[in-house]
């Protein structure tokens, strides 16, 4: 009775507020949100309550269950693009966009990153300025810093430039 409710609940939580991901902790508390990352064993989730995103060691979490495509890795280095699901405790269930699925041990997970759907949702941009002026030394140092990323299906790609100007 415990697990049908508990499973209900769950359900629930991951319908009725929007979010994709849900983490649920060997203790049995349930983190419902979207995950950003998953890296070195870190999974960085964003939740709707919380104004900044939570870091989670993935040696506490038993079961991941989520809607969200993923670039994944895996410790033997074996890499997929598809949606992972924890129907067992400490096992996931990782179905590839070619429909073929794989059952894995938790630990196995090295890195998921989400893959968007539209071409705009995968490129990232950034840019950054920055101005010192220093009256006593007469120095003044322009400096600029700019990123580009691109998340295919297989692989995620970044482009850096980066300039520092001294007068």
């Amino acid at each position: 009775m415990k697990a049908t409710l508990f499973a209900f609940l769950t359900f629930l939580a991951t319908t009725a507020l929007a979010q994709n991901d849900s983490l649920i902790f060997k203790n049995g508390n349930v983190m419902v949100g979207e995950i950003k990352l998953l890296d070195k064993g870190v999974i960085t989730i964003e939740t709707a309550y919380s104004d900044q995103d939570f870091k989670v060691e993935l040696t506490g979490v038993s079961r991941i269950v989520s809607q969200s495509t993923y670039l994944i890795t895996l410790s033997d280095g074996t890499r997929f693009n598809g949606k992972v699901n924890a129907t067992k405790k400490d096992s996931v269930m990782i179905r590839t966009v070619d429909s073929l699925d794989f059952r894995h041990a938790l630990g196995d997970l090295v890195y998921l990153k989400p893959v968007k759907a539209s071409l705009i949702n995968r490129i990232d941009f950034n840019i950054d300025l920055g101005l010192t002026i220093n009256k006593a030394n007469n120095l003044r140092q322009y400096s600029l810093r700019t990123a580009l990323g691109y998340q295919a299906y297989k692989s995620y790609t970044k482009l850096y430039y980066n300039d520092n100007y001294s007068r």
